[in-house]
């Protein structure tokens, strides 16, 4: 009775145990030996090497310790190519068969994971046919309102409008998966993320609202939570500036490149150029250049110049700054995660709001540098 007593205590140990981790076993074939296989996860907005481990015998296994009603999203990489994606939660036992270049033939053993293979999947499909248009259109010299260039943007915005559809869908369609939370966050660039549109809230409230009665302690959800109500609260400030003509601009405050907090409230009573850009197309540095030249012959009689980066890479944007020589108010506000760009509802780059000295938006987005440098000439006197 006794020896009993000790095996059944035993047997709920061990499986106590096997419920608060989750294992992973890889085959790939063309693995030889000893290749090393980085681990990574989702931590939030970001993916964090966690681990290394090593292939025997063409297989590789991992397991790691998990909570309860928190799955998280893990990441098995060779050579720096991604060789799976997978949802781990806490009992799973997934084995994965694919290669060293990602392939992919099935996945046993977690629900979750096989969906996400397949938003994966998908979101692949609609990357790489937007970057072969993005390519073309990098390529071609004509004046970018040629009817060549406007067809390439036509096919660009087709491919995004659709994939869109599709994810608004998938979300609609299993509502209490997890994976719902990465279809929230794709972005073709980090200037055009899927659902970077204010009303797309609504999208994610409705997926947060299915998502808590599932997994009401899991981070994910809880920073949806976080990205809902910091969109609700740009939403109505958003809409006061759709008009041209609204005064009391919203406030922006952020770090320059020598890291001193710039508040574009400072500036009131002055001409401002309010300006979004990014380093990644040369065509905004030529801009750059012309507002240099309206910049350099009316600062002196009240125009500044506040201009937010949204690059990600923070330490070239500032090497940029330097480089160009850009004497005005330079900040950066990473596209992936900008409130900026949401609370001045900048659809597209470059963007420029132009405030008078009483503070009242006065015109948008004119790029014309000789109209932009005469409305200023007015507004300075």
């Amino acid at each position: 009775m006794k020896k009993l007593i000790v095996f059944i205590l035993a047997a709920t140990f061990a499986f106590s145990c096997s419920q608060d981790k989750a294992t992973v076993t890889l085959n790939l074939p063309d693995a030889k030996d000893s290749t090393m296989i980085v681990v990574s996860k989702l931590s939030l907005n970001q993916v964090i090497e966690v681990d290394t481990i090593c292939v025997t015998g063409h297989k590789a296994s991992y397991s790691v310790p998990c909570v309860q009603g928190s799955p998280d999203f893990y990441y098995f990489f060779s050579n720096g190519r991604k060789v799976a994606s997978l949802v781990l939660q806490c009992g799973d036992k997934i084995k994965v068969n694919t290669d060293l270049a990602g392939n992919i033939s099935s996945v046993e053993g977690s629900a979750e994971s096989v969906k996400y293979q397949e938003v994966e999947k998908q979101f692949s499909m609609a990357y790489s046919s937007f970057e072969v248009w993005a390519k073309r259109l990098l390529e071609r010299q004509e004046p970018k309102d040629s009817d060549a260039l406007l067809e390439i943007r036509k096919e660009m915005g087709k491919i995004y409008v659709a994939y869109k559809q599709h994810a608004i869908k998938y979300i609609f369609s299993n509502p209490k998966s997890i994976t719902v939370i990465p279809v929230l966050y794709q972005k073709f660039s980090p200037e055009l993320v899927v659902f970077a549109e204010q009303n797309d809230v609504f999208i994610m409230e409705r997926a947060y609202d299915s998502l808590k009665t599932v997994y009401p302690h899991s981070p994910y959800i809880l920073s949806l939570a976080d990205d809902i109500e910091q969109r609700k609260s740009y939403l109505s400030l958003s809409a006061k500036i759709s008009e041209v003509k609204e005064s009391s601009f919203p406030n922006i405050s952020l770090f320059d490149q020598n890291s001193v907090a710039r508040n574009l409230s400072d500036c009131q009573g002055k001409v401002i150029i309010l300006s979004f850009w990014t380093i990644s197309e040369s065509a905004q540095k030529l801009f750059n250049a012309e507002l240099k030249n309206i910049y350099d012959k009316y600062r002196t009689k009240g125009l500044e110049i506040y201009q937010v980066s949204v690059d990600t890479d923070k330490t070239a944007w500032a090497n940029q700054v330097r480089e160009q020589g850009l004497e005005w108010i330079s900040v950066c506000d990473p596209g992936n995660s900008s409130q900026t760009l949401n609370l001045y509802n900048v659809q597209k780059l470059p963007a420029i709001f132009i405030f008078d000295k009483k503070g009242d938006i006065h015109a948008k987005d004119v790029l014309d540098p000789a109209k932009l440098e005469k409305m200023i000439s007015a507004l300075v006197r």
